[in-house]
């Protein structure tokens, strides 16, 4: 009996979200408890604390919001590209051309707008893991 793509790929997925906003970090964390993936899910709410759980859990993807509390996002995924391996969702407010130009140069996987693609975090997680696979 052949598995489907979500009994093969989608087991166990580390997911760390770094979010200032606990309520976006709720919405994020339920949006995932109720996808089909299973997921164990890690919450951090600056650069300090998303470091810790990199090194700690090592999750395949991380969710990663810009402005946290006056904190360089961009700087958070250059550390995240350079020295830890997970994939970079970047979901934030702050959607212009140039910061997503950014973002996307220093190796952010997914550039989504929070207002607009929320939507869109579960099928990004969805295709970097079927891209590992």
């Amino acid at each position: 009996m052949e598995k489907n793509f979500s009994e093969t790929y989608m087991k166990n997925i580390k997911v760390l979200i770094v979010e200032d906003n606990a309520i976006v970090r709720k919405s994020v964390k339920r949006m995932l408890v109720n996808s089909t993936l299973s997921t164990e899910i890690y919450e951090a709410e600056n650069s300090a604390e998303a470091i810790l759980m990199l090194n700690d859990e090592k999750p395949f993807v991380t969710i990663l919001d810009l402005n946290l509390n006056g904190e360089n996002g961009i700087n958070l995924i250059h550390e995240i590209k350079n020295n830890h391996n997970s994939k970079v969702i970047v979901l934030t407010n702050e959607s212009s051309p140039a910061i997503r130009k950014k973002c996307i140069k220093v190796g952010a996987d997914y550039f989504l707008d929070k207002s607009l693609e929320f939507d869109k975090v579960f099928p990004s997680i969805s295709n970097l893991v079927e891209s590992a696979n």
